[in-house]
C-alpha cells in the first residue's frame, strides 16, 4: 500500500498542492481529473520520485520511503519523450540498459510497421505508441500516465485505455487526463484536483500477484556505441581537441629529451662518464693494478703533443696531423691487434685513413717542451672504431715513456685520469689514496648542462601548462554543450530510474574513449613524423648527427598526468551537469 500524508508543493510563491493525503491500493485504474495547471502532472512526478522538492511524507507498506525504492514504476509523459539517437527497438528496451533485467519482447498498438524507422521521422502519434510500449515492456508495478491519449486518434485511444484497464487488474495504474468521458468510462476510481486539493474516494484492493524481476545482462556498451554514433560530430570535435593537445605535449617532450640526450652523449664522448680525475706529483704504480681500474692516463706538465707525422727528420706543421690522445684504454680493436709495448699505438678509423690505411707502419709523434719540438718513433698496430673524438690510444702510461724517450729526462706531472669498470668503489679509492683527491670527470659540466635543460624544460612546461589549461576550458565547454544538448535524454534516463553513477560511467566512457583514441593517434602521428625528420630532414638540411628519440618514460608520465587531469575535469563537469531539475527539463519545449 502507498500512503501520502500532507503532501504540498510550492512553485515560487504559488501553492500548487496543499495537504494531499490519500492511500493508493495495490491494483486498479485510478483517474485523475483537473484543469490545466491544477497540479496533476506535479502529483505524478512526486509519486514517480522525480520531484523531491516537496513537503509531506510518503509511506510504502508502512515504511517511510520513496516509491521507486520499493516498486517498479513507469511514467508515460505527455510529451512522449524518446531518445532520438536510438532505434525504436532500443528505445522500447531502454530500461534494460540501467537495470539487471531483460523482459520478453513486446509489440503493442501496431508499431511493427515502423520498428526500423528513425525516431525524428515519426509522427507524434507513432512516438506516443512507442512510449506506451516502453512503459509496458518492463512490467512495472505502477504505471503513471500523463495524458496518455493526447496524440492518438479515437480508435487508438480506446485501445490504449483498454490495455491499461486490463493491466490494472494486477497492477496500479494512475491516469491524468482532461477527457472526463474517457476517465469515467475506464477508471474504477476517479480523483479530482482543484485549487491544490484532492477530492474523491478510492476503494481498497489487494494485488493479485507480484511481478518478478528477470536478471540477465547489461547492455551498457551497446548504449555507449549508440551515444557515440548519435553524437558523432561532438565526439570528433572533442577528439580533435585532445589530438592537437597531445601532439603539442609529445612534441615538446620529444624535442627536449632528445636534445638533452644528444648533448649528454657528446659530453660522455668528450668527457667519459666512467673516469675519475686526480691531482698528484707522483702517481703510485699500485693504482694501475687495482681490480676495477682499466687505465691510468697521466697529463705531463709543460709538454704538448703537436701531432703525428710520417716525416722522421723534423717537425713540419704542414705535414703533421693534429690529434687528441687523452683517451682511456681501448676496449675493442676492430683491425690489427692490441699494443704490446709503449712504442706501439692504436689509432681511430679517421686517423688510420689519413695515414694511408697501412697497419704496422712507422710514424712519428712530435712533442713540444720549452722551445724544442722533438719526435719519437711509434708503430700503428691496430684500429679502433670506439670513439670519434679520441684518435690515439696508448698502453698504460705510454705517453710518459714516449716523452721521456724524446727529451731524455723524467717527466713532471700534476694531473691524471683514472678509467674504471663497473664495480669500483669510489670510497675505497679515497680511503686508500687520500693524497690523489679524486673527482668524477665531467660532473661539473654535466651539472651545468642539466641546470640549463631544467630551465628549458621549465619554460616548455609553462607553455604546456597554458596549452593544457586552455584545452581544459575548451573541453569543459564541449562537455557542457554536449550534456546540455542531451538534458532531455538524461531526464528520460532518470524517468527509467537510471542511477547517477550509471550516467557518470556512460559519459566517462564517451570522454575517456575520445582521449585514449586521440592519444594513440597522436603517438602514431608524432612517431611517423619523427621517423621522417630523422631520415629526410636532418640529413638533407641540417647535416648533423642529431636524432629525435622517444623518451618513453617521460611520455608515459605525461600521458598519465593528462589522463588524471581529464578524469578530474570530466568528473567535475558531469557532477555539475547531471544534477538537473528533471521536471523543469521535461516541461521544456
Amino acid at each position: 500500500m502507498i500512503e501520502l500524508r500532507d503532501i504540498y508543493k510550492i512553485y515560487g510563491q504559488e501553492l500548487v498542492l496543499e495537504n494531499i493525503s490519500i492511500t493508493l491500493p495495490e491494483t486498479g485504474m485510478i483517474g485523475l481529473l483537473g484543469k490545466s495547471g491544477s497540479g496533476k502532472s506535479t502529483l505524478l512526478y512526486i509519486l514517480a520520485g522525480l520531484d523531491l522538492k516537496h513537503g509531506g511524507k510518503i509511506f510504502v507498506d508502512g515504511e517511510l520511503s520513496l516509491i521507486k525504492d520499493k516498486k517498479r514504476i513507469a511514467i508515460i509523459l505527455q510529451r512522449h519523450e524518446l531518445v532520438s539517437w536510438l532505434s525504436v527497438h532500443h528505445n522500447i528496451r531502454l530500461y534494460d540498459d540501467f537495470h539487471s533485467s531483460i523482459f520478453p519482447s513486446l509489440s503493442l498498438f501496431h508499431i511493427s510497421s515502423y520498428m526500423h524507422s528513425a525516431i525524428p521521422l515519426l509522427s507524434l502519434g507513432q512516438r506516443q505508441r512507442i512510449a506506451l510500449n516502453r512503459s509496458f515492456y518492463y512490467q512495472p508495478d505502477i504505471i503513471l500516465c500523463d495524458e496518455p491519449t493526447a496524440s492518438l486518434d479515437h480508435q487508438c485511444a480506446q485501445e490504449v485505455m483498454c490495455t491499461l484497464k486490463e493491466y490494472a487488474k494486477e497492477h496500479l495504474v494512475l491516469v491524468a487526463s482532461h477527457d472526463e468521458e474517457l476517465i469515467h468510462e475506464y477508471c474504477t476510481d476517479v480523483l479530482t484536483l482543484e485549487d491544490g486539493h484532492l477530492e474523491g474516494h478510492i476503494e481498497k484492493r489487494n494485488k493479485g500477484k507480484s511481478t518478478a524481476f528477470h536478471h540477465d545482462y547489461k547492455r551498457f556498451f551497446v548504449l555507449f556505441l549508440s551515444l557515440v554514433k548519435g553524437h558523432l560530430s561532438s565526439y570528433v570535435r572533442l577528439s580533435f581537441v585532445f589530438f592537437v593537445t597531445m601532439c603539442m605535449l609529445m612534441a615538446c617532450v620529444n624535442m627536449t629529451c632528445s636534445f638533452r640526450k644528444e648533448v649528454q652523449s657528446y659530453l660522455h664522448e668528450l668527457l667519459p662518464h666512467d673516469a675519475l680525475s686526480f691531482r698528484c706529483t707522483s702517481c703510485p704504480l699500485s693504482l694501475d693494478k687495482e681490480k676495477y681500474v682499466s687505465q691510468v692516463f697521466i697529463y705531463p706538465e709543460d709538454y704538448e703533443l703537436l701531432g703525428i707525422s710520417l716525416n722522421p727528420q723534423r717537425f713540419n706543421q704542414r705535414e703533421c696531423i693534429e690529434v687528441m690522445d687523452e683517451s682511456q684504454g681501448v676496449k675493442r680493436v676492430s683491425l690489427g691487434r692490441y699494443a704490446r709495448n709503449d712504442n706501439e699505438i692504436i689509432v681511430s678509423r679517421t686517423l688510420f685513413n689519413r695515414l694511408g690505411r697501412q697497419l704496422n707502419r712507422s710514424c712519428y709523434l712530435y712533442y713540444h717542451h720549452g722551445r724544442k719540438a722533438k719526435g719519437v718513433k711509434v708503430k700503428v698496430v691496430g684500429v679502433s672504431f670506439e670513439n670519434k673524438k679520441i684518435e690515439i690510444y696508448y698502453r698504460r702510461r705510454g705517453n710518459l715513456t714516449l716523452i721521456e724517450q724524446c727529451f731524455h729526462h723524467k717527466v713532471n706531472y700534476r694531473y691524471g685520469i683514472l678509467y674504471y669498470t663497473r664495480g669500483l668503489s669510489l670510497s675505497y679509492l679515497i680511503r686508500k689514496y687520500p693524497e690523489l683527491h679524486f673527482k668524477k670527470v665531467g660532473k661539473k659540466s654535466e651539472d651545468q648542462v642539466s641546470q640549463f635543460f631544467n630551465k628549458i624544460e621549465a619554460v616548455l612546461f609553462l607553455f604546456a601548462t597554458l596549452a593544457i589549461v586552455s584545452t581544459i576550458f575548451f573541453m569543459c565547454a564541449n562537455i557542457d554543450e554536449l550534456i546540455y544538448k542531451m538534458r532531455k535524454d538524461i531526464a528520460l534516463f532518470y524517468c527509467l530510474y537510471a542511477k547517477k553513477g550509471q550516467l557518470f560511467v556512460l559519459y566517462y566512457m564517451f570522454v575517456l574513449s575520445c582521449f585514449l583514441f586521440s592519444s594513440l593517434l597522436s603517438f602514431l602521428c608524432i612517431n611517423y613524423l619523427m621517423i621522417f625528420i630523422n631520415k629526410e630532414v636532418i640529413p638533407t638540411f641540417i647535416n648533423a648527427r642529431f636524432l629525435l628519440r622517444w623518451p618513453y618514460l617521460s611520455i608515459i608520465k605525461m600521458m598519465i598526468s593528462s589522463l588524471l587531469v581529464v578524469i578530474f575535469i570530466t568528473g567535475y563537469t558531469l557532477r555539475k551537469q547531471l544534477n538537473i531539475d528533471i521536471v523543469n527539463v521535461l516541461k521544456e519545449n
